[in-house]
């Protein structure tokens, strides 16, 4: 696709400025086509144009409208032959602005499709982390939780142990107190029986 500054078929507006602003200057002009040649019919187009529109301060409005590819040239001066001026279009079968557009439409679609894949690639990587992360927290859990078990274990058995042992030596003690306490017992009623069979034995008598 040949690329231009202006697009083959499309209307190019022209504004000519006379010289000293000049009045009713019956601009005349001169187009040559992409071979070089005078195009005497868009030629005679441009010229109407610029009369009939006439604006103030010697501003004069026409177009032309190229029919093939490639440079064209006008040139436009005052019916005086003064205020010649020329220039040199590049025609192509797009113009400038659309392949601007064009190229700009891709990158939006590069950069959105881009943004897409990078989203996608985050996500993953979000996913794959956060996965990471509750497999760690996870087994830093169950270790926390298995050392609290053995933890508890201990202190329930070492407290248990110390119950015992002060629960057996209660028991000890208090049987041995016990033990004490009926030999006491049994020792005073023994004595108690010994007197009283001493009394019953020997009876009051008077010498």
């Amino acid at each position: 696709m040949a690329q231009g500054i202006y697009k083959n078929g499309e209307k190019i507006n022209l504004t000519y400025q006379a010289v000293g602003g000049l009045s009713a200057a019956a601009p005349v002009c001169k187009i040559y086509n992409s071979a070089n040649a005078s195009d005497t019919g868009r030629q005679s187009t441009l010229k109407s144009a610029l009369l009939a529109n006439e604006k103030a301060g010697g501003r004069y409005l026409g177009y032309l409208t190229p029919n093939t590819t490639g440079r064209w040239t006008v040139c436009i001066q005052d019916k005086n032959g003064d205020g010649l001026v020329s220039k040199t279009y590049e025609i192509g079968s797009a113009n400038l602005d659309s392949v601007v557009s064009n190229l700009l439409v891709k990158q939006s679609a590069i950069n959105v499709a881009t943004a897409s894949d990078m989203l996608l690639a985050q996500s993953a990587i979000n996913a794959a982390t956060a996965s990471d992360l509750l497999l760690t927290q996870s087994a830093i859990n169950v270790a926390t939780a298995s050392d609290l078990l053995l933890a508890q274990s201990s202190i329930n058995s070492s407290v248990i142990s110390n119950l015992l042992v002060k629960q057996s030596a209660i028991n000890a003690a208090t049987a041995s107190d016990l033990l004490l306490t009926q030999s006491s017992v049994i020792s005073s009623v023994k004595s108690n029986l010994v007197v009283q069979l001493a009394t019953i034995a020997s009876p009051a008598s008077v010498s």
